[in-house]
């Protein structure tokens, strides 16, 4: 994404989870976000005219990276949000609305297998 963004003339930067100190607590296949380095994060946003950092993966004490739970990129985005005093978040979606369950798991009435 960084590169895409710096093709179209942007300053663009990525930050690993270890360079935010974003960091997660509970399973390793199902952690939750607990901790971040805001004024890491300004610091690069100030410098930038985007920054891009993960939204499904974060540091553990004990595990190492980790994977966060189902809707861990919306939830990582409304986490950034909140801890770098956002005034609100957008969520761009590339699904066809909400769903109250996993759309792979879903049955779609009339469709046809091909």
């Amino acid at each position: 994404m960084s590169l895409a963004l710096s093709k179209a003339g942007l300053r663009a930067c990525t930050l690993d989870p270890h360079e935010m100190a974003l960091v997660a607590e509970g399973s390793p296949l199902d952690s939750n976000l607990a901790g971040l380095d805001s004024e890491s994060v300004w610091a690069r946003i100030n410098e930038n005219d985007a920054v891009v950092v993960p939204g499904f993966i974060a540091d553990h004490a004990e595990h190492g990276v980790v994977t966060l739970g189902r809707g861990g990129t919306d939830l990582s985005a409304v986490f950034f949000a909140d801890r770098l005093n956002a005034h609100r978040v957008r969520l761009v979606k590339d699904v066809d609305g909400v769903y109250d369950q996993d759309p792979p798991g879903m049955r779609v009435r009339n469709a046809s297998r091909k």
